[in-house]
């Protein structure tokens, strides 16, 4: 009953931004600036997560070198909105609040930028809105807008991105499977690869094996749900060949049997933790979310050059079976492929330097930036 109540009270507050919103689309042009320069970036992701560093921070230093204006407009930290999520529910309401009215009045930063550039939607972690106000204020505010959007958002949400779809002249996504999906609801499609500072991974040379063998698989405790699927082809090659599962994450699993190793992510030493593993492992299932994503940890493995084997959802279209990766749909595809890479050293070390050119080639900020510039300000 209580959390009934302070969600009227966080619905009276959504209701009465709404309004102030309205104002401000038929008020604030009159007072939009002549001349705007550069951009304004708007993170769905909150600050400390990769969400936000992928898309929007890993390019600012080129934006900087360029001397191309530009603001982020973060609302609070990782931890702190992952603190109100977990926690009380009428709480969770009032940080809700909070955050709604703290974009009500950043979106009035549009007015003097010459692009916008929103991470998915500018509401986040709100379960049930329908209809974007905040985007379609924006929208009336400053017509270059462009959306991005990096996952399957849409199968959770399917009526907001429809909404959202119309609010912007650009729709950006990070690869086909996304851009096949989007073209169901809009027109204004761009294809925007994830991109990855390649320069910052610790390039692999000595590809013989640690003892035990250094599997190593990275990742958000959500996701530790399908390593599970791999369990018992992991315990089985176990028996044969004496393996350790590295995880970098927040949290890992105890699985008889198995040897597992944690360690928290960090950046000093994440890319040295990828560079002494032997193998990186990739499981998913075949789900529109595996499919619409651009898996992070499947990029840190190409990139750093490390052999890897993973499902054939939610990689990088450029790489393909036996010239980067080992491709495994299967429990009889995953312990041949395991034992495989295990004994042949040489497939390990082709595989893991072909990887790495692709990234380098496809994938790398430098060469995506580019394209960012264009998708922004229609010049590079």
């Amino acid at each position: 009953n209580i959390d009934r109540f302070f969600y009227l009270i966080f619905l009276i507050s959504i209701f009465i931004g709404n309004f102030i919103l309205k104002l401000f689309g038929v008020i604030l042009p009159i007072f939009a600036f002549k001349n705007r320069k550069g951009v304004v970036f708007f993170p769905y992701a909150f600050k400390g997560s990769d969400g936000e560093y992928r898309r929007i921070l890993q390019y600012l230093p080129y934006f900087e070198k360029d001397k191309i204006p530009y603001k982020v407009k973060s609302i609070t930290s990782d931890s702190k909105a992952l603190e109100y999520y977990n926690g009380v529910r009428w709480k969770f309401y009032f940080f809700l609040i909070y955050v709604y009215y703290k974009r009500i009045f950043q979106i009035l930063s549009v007015l003097k930028y010459e692009a916008v550039f929103i991470q998915r939607g500018l509401f986040p972690m709100y379960f049930d809105l329908q209809f974007p106000q905040l985007e379609a204020t924006v929208f009336k505010l400053n017509k270059n807008v462009v959306i991005d959007y990096w996952d399957s958002v849409f199968e959770n949400q399917p009526e907001l991105t429809k909404n959202t779809v119309k609010f912007a002249k650009t729709i950006t996504v990070s690869n086909q499977f996304l851009l096949d999906n989007f073209k169901k609801i809009c027109t204004n499609l761009t294809q925007w690869n994830l991109s990855i500072v390649t320069s910052s991974y610790k390039e692999k040379t000595d590809f013989s094996l640690h003892s035990p063998i250094r599997l190593i698989w990275t990742g958000m405790p959500h996701n530790l749900a399908n390593l599970k699927y791999i369990y018992p082809t992991l315990i089985k090659v176990n028996e044969k060949y004496p393996l350790v599962l590295v995880i970098v994450g927040k949290e890992a699993p105890t699985v008889e049997g198995l040897n597992i190793e944690h360690h928290f992510w960090n950046a000093n030493t994440f890319h040295s933790l990828l560079q002494n593993a032997d193998i990186g492992i990739y499981p998913e299932k075949n789900t529109v979310h595996a499919n619409g994503k651009s898996a992070m940890k499947v990029m840190d493995f190409l990139s750093t050059g490390l052999s890897m084997i993973g499902v054939p959802y939610g990689i990088p279209k450029e790489v393909s079976h036996l010239n980067q990766l080992f491709i495994a749909d299967n429990d009889v595809d995953w312990e041949n492929g395991l034992i495989t890479l295990i004994e042949n050293e040489q497939l390990r070390k082709s595989l893991g330097n072909e990887a790495r050119k692709t990234i380098i080639k496809h994938y790398d900020v430098l060469s995506n930036y580019n394209q960012f510039k264009e998708i922004l300000f229609g010049k590079n």
